[in-house]
C-alpha cells in the first residue's frame, strides 16, 4: 500500500471513530433522558392522592407545634387548664383546642349512643347541642361551674321541656310543671 492510500484510509478510519464518537454520545443523552422521564414518572404515581386514607387520628398542630384540631376515632381524652380529664364514654369526632392545648369545644358521637356539638370556656362545657337516647334532645346553656342553668329539650316521648335555673339550681321555671318528688330540681 501507498502512503497515499494509507493516509486516505487513516482519515476514513477517523471519520468513522468521530462519527461513531457522536453517536454513542447521542446514544448516553438520550438514554439519560429516557431514565429520568421514567424516574419523573415514578416520582409522580408516588405522590398521586390516594383515594382512601386510613387512620385513628388526625392532628393538626400550630406553628408552636400545640394540637389546635383533632379528628379522632377514638378521640384522646379532653385537657381542661393543662389537665387531661376522662369522657364520660369513648367518642369519635373533633376536638378544636386553644393556643394552649385545652379543649375549647367539639362534635362528638359517644359510645354510649349520645351526641353532641359543644363550646367551652377555658374550664367547662357553656352551650350544647345534644341527643341522648335515654333523656332526649335538646340544647343547654350551662354557667361557668359547668351547671345546666337553661334547658329546652324534646324527651324521649318527643314531650317539650323548659327548665330555667337559678345560680343555687332551684328551678325558676319548669315547663311543664316537674311532678313532686321527681328529682328535677
Amino acid at each position: 500500500m501507498e502512503r497515499m492510500e494509507l493516509e486516505e484510509l487513516a482519515q476514513s478510519l477517523q471519520k468513522r471513530g468521530e462519527r461513531l464518537e457522536r453517536k454513542q454520545a447521542r446514544f448516553f443523552a438520550g438514554a439519560l433522558v429516557l431514565l429520568a422521564v421514567f424516574l419523573l414518572a415514578g416520582w409522580q404515581s408516588v405522590q398521586a392522592p390516594q383515594e382512601n386514607i386510613k387512620t385513628h387520628a388526625l392532628s393538626i398542630v400550630d406553628s408552636s407545634g400545640v394540637v389546635r384540631f383533632v379528628l379522632g376515632a377514638p378521640l384522646p381524652n379532653p385537657v381542661v387548664e393543662g389537665k387531661t380529664k376522662e369522657r364520660r364514654s369513648p367518642a369519635t369526632g373533633i376536638i378544636f383546642n386553644d393556643s394552649a392545648g385545652n379543649e375549647r369545644g367539639g362534635i362528638g358521637m359517644l359510645d354510649d349512643g349520645s351526641m353532641n356539638l359543644c363550646f367551652d370556656d377555658a374550664k367547662t362545657e357553656r352551650n350544647c347541642l345534644f341527643f341522648m337516647p335515654k333523656f332526649g334532645n335538646g340544647i343547654a346553656f350551662n354557667d361557668a361551674s359547668g351547671e345546666s342553668r337553661a334547658l329546652l329539650y324534646l324527651d324521649t316521648n318527643g314531650a317539650p321541656h323548659l327548665l330555667l335555673r337559678d345560680d343555687q339550681g332551684h328551678p325558676l321555671v319548669s315547663l311543664p310543671e316537674a311532678p313532686k318528688g321527681s328529682g328535677v330540681k
